[in-house]
């Protein structure tokens, strides 16, 4: 029969460290705490380790749950579905706050959505500008044939005040 685990854990693997017969995993909340007194980041010590260091890399950054057991622990990739037992002589799990570390990587993410949102906005910003030329130059070629005699107003007097509708949209 299976053990059951001691705790399980979910978050993202955010870092780990590794100090010769030690290692440190850091397991971050899926969305950023910011209450000061939060201590919403777990950290797993593993003391003389028995895995390879290099097995845990391919989990950074990645959404992980955990399940710790007295002398192991295994890694779930959530979106992979992959695996990684890591043990070790002994292995505690302890809660802390953030560090500097983590405010910078946070700080990091937030540039870059910035960055990819401002990409949007300019894609947005671009397509309505197109969009709204269009609708200038057919209401213009609207009400040309509109002009060219009363058969053509009457069929274009619906045709112009969708576009004039549109372009009231356009300009809002």
């Amino acid at each position: 029969m299976t053990p059951s685990p001691k705790i399980e854990l979910s978050g993202v693997l955010s870092r780990f460290t590794a100090n010769g017969s030690s290692v440190e995993l850091r397991l971050s909340p899926f969305a950023f705490s910011l209450e000061p007194d939060a201590q919403p980041v777990w950290v797993l010590a593993f003391s003389e380790p028995a895995f390879d260091v290099k097995a845990v890399e391919a989990y950074l950054d990645n959404e992980v749950d955990i399940e710790v057991f007295d002398r192991q622990v295994i890694v779930y990739d959530v979106w992979a579905g992959t695996d990684q037992p890591l043990g070790a002589a002994n292995v505690t799990v302890t809660k802390v706050g953030y560090d500097t570390a983590d405010f910078e990587r946070y700080s990091q993410r937030l540039e870059s959505e910035i960055e990819h949102l401002q990409v949007s906005l300019r894609t947005a910003n671009t397509k309505n500008d197109k969009g709204r030329a269009i609708v200038v130059e057919l209401l213009r070629r609207a009400e040309i044939k509109a002009d060219a005699s009363d058969q053509f107003r009457e069929r274009q007097a619906s045709a112009i005040e969708v576009l004039k509708r549109l372009q009231t949209h356009f300009d809002e």
